[in-house]
């Protein structure tokens, strides 16, 4: 599965062995841990390769959909639907980018490219998203994209020594 983004030569498409050097070498950077519930620091060095095994592993069982997110060439980040539940048409929404391909509308179009997919491809109703309360750069991408803040959920993560509180975000299909 490819897609591509007009005006940028990014691409989501799903990850192969060989992303594993692309997404170390992005993943390890503490400010990228910083702003996610589950990504290490330090980042482990055989952690992108069982990460995309992963991947590979749910995307066989239709559980969870996980792209790399391709710039020249290189994988810079990845966006996923988590915990799709075909039942209740629902998914939660995660992501992370590179940190030097920060602020440059990235995520912003692979959100909205992921969405595409979720509610046309997928046929889901809602898509949720949880953001640290201080990651005010997710909740403008979130926003952005047409997510509702739905509520906080106080010391909700303890990461790098500290309680940290949730804000979750949805966007339900209306059509």
């Amino acid at each position: 599965m490819e897609t591509s983004f007009q005006k940028c030569s990014a691409l989501l498409r799903h990850l192969r062995l060989s992303d594993a050097h692309d997404i170390y070498k992005n993943v390890k950077d503490k400010e990228v841990s910083k702003w996610t519930a589950t990504i290490p620091y330090p980042y482990p060095k055989d952690g992108a390769v069982k990460f995309i095994r992963h991947a590979q592993y749910h995307a066989d069982k239709d559980k969870d959909l996980i792209l790399g997110i391709e710039y020249d060439g290189s994988i810079i980040g990845v966006i996923s639907l988590m915990h799709i539940n075909k039942t209740h048409k629902r998914a939660e929404l995660g992501y992370w980018l590179g940190k030097k391909f920060w602020g440059k509308g990235i995520m912003t179009k692979s959100v909205r490219q992921i969405l595409e997919m979720a509610f046309q491809k997928k046929k889901l109703h809602r898509i949720y998203a949880k953001v640290f309360q201080e990651n005010l750069q997710s909740q403008k991408v979130l926003e952005r994209c047409g997510f509702k803040l739905e509520g906080v959920h106080k010391d909700s993560v303890f990461k790098h020594g500290k309680w940290r509180d949730i804000m979750t975000y949805a966007k339900i299909n209306h059509y």
